[in-house]
């Protein structure tokens, strides 16, 4: 009998081919928006809360990762400080347009949002925000979760109907991919591997288009080199 690590490991495999046969295009599509971002000198915007926030932990100040990536997040929305308060802010509308209104996003810039459920006020709202401003969008989003669920949002919409590209990262209902038979509950969450995987794909690829083109890409080397 395979052990449940093994199980979990051959469940993160199986999504990550999952996600490379389905959202190659997507990928592409939003490599080449990067690359056209870079070109005008403009910002890659990465916003999420709660756990969605570490793609933009991730990606911001790290070592191979670009200079361009610019992250936006609110101490009150990262579960660090305070969980089930990030929980409840989340879902609060005038946060996001208050939150881009320091960041003043314009037509040379992009934002990727984060969001599994795609549900909440504050993702949603960065979406209708950023678009108000001339800013491309791009959701991470798990679309067989937010076709389950109501949005929370005054429009009604969930993030998958907003954003102008968007790339589904493929977790399952409710994120948990594991059960036991003598266990009531789901574990073994995937949505934090799935959605960093797919934006750092992007953007190795969006460095290829940058070689491929003759451009040098400003990547971050590591400091403990």
């Amino acid at each position: 009998m395979t052990r449940y690590d093994e199980a979990y490991f051959k469940n993160i495999g199986d999504l990550l081919k999952e996600i490379l046969e389905h959202e190659s295009e997507k990928m592409e599509e939003t490599a080449n928006l990067f690359y056209e971002i870079i070109q005008q000198n403009g910002r890659i915007f990465v916003s999420g809360s709660g756990h969605s926030s570490i793609v933009a932990q991730e990606a911001y100040y790290r070592a191979g990762g670009l200079v361009s990536i610019k992250p936006i997040w609110l101490k009150s929305l990262l579960i660090t400080e305070n969980a089930e308060m990030s929980t409840h802010l989340e879902r609060i509308s005038g946060i996001a347009e208050a939150t881009l209104n320091d960041y003043q996003p314009n037509h040379k810039d992009c934002l990727v949002v984060v969001s599994n459920s795609g549900r909440n006020a504050y993702g949603i709202e960065l979406a209708v925000t950023a678009k108000a401003m001339g800013c491309k969008t791009v959701a991470l989003t798990s679309i067989q979760h937010s076709s389950y669920v109501e949005s929370r949002h005054s429009s009604g919409k969930r993030l998958f109907e907003l954003c102008d590209i968007v790339i589904d990262s493929h977790v399952p209902l409710g994120d948990a991919s594991m059960n036991h038979p003598d266990f009531d509950l789901k574990f073994g969450p995937v949505s934090t591997i799935s959605t960093v995987a797919i934006f750092n794909a992007v953007m190795c690829r969006t460095i290829e288009i940058l070689i491929d083109n003759k451009k040098h890409p400003d990547v971050l080397k590591s400091a403990n080199l």
